[in-house]
């Protein structure tokens, strides 16, 4: 664990591939109309589940819900 900033470094990498899409999201409206598992396989996540938990650990929301929000 990285004591400097309190995740090991899977969650980081994580916490950067989900920033990368948040952002992307912003540029590209068009990824909304994705579904979870072309955003999960977009972002160089191997499953939906894992996708969808670091999405939910680092925003507090499930992609779906977040989407709707858009």
């Amino acid at each position: 664990m990285n004591r400097s900033r309190s995740k090991n470094f899977n969650q980081y990498i994580n916490e950067l591939r989900i920033n990368h899409l948040l952002k992307r999201f912003a540029d590209e409206p068009n990824l909304k109309k994705y579904t979870i598992d072309a955003l999960a396989e977009e972002t160089g996540f191997n499953s939906r589940k894992t996708f969808s938990d670091a999405f939910l650990e680092h925003t507090g929301f499930r992609p779906s819900n977040y989407i709707k929000f858009l």
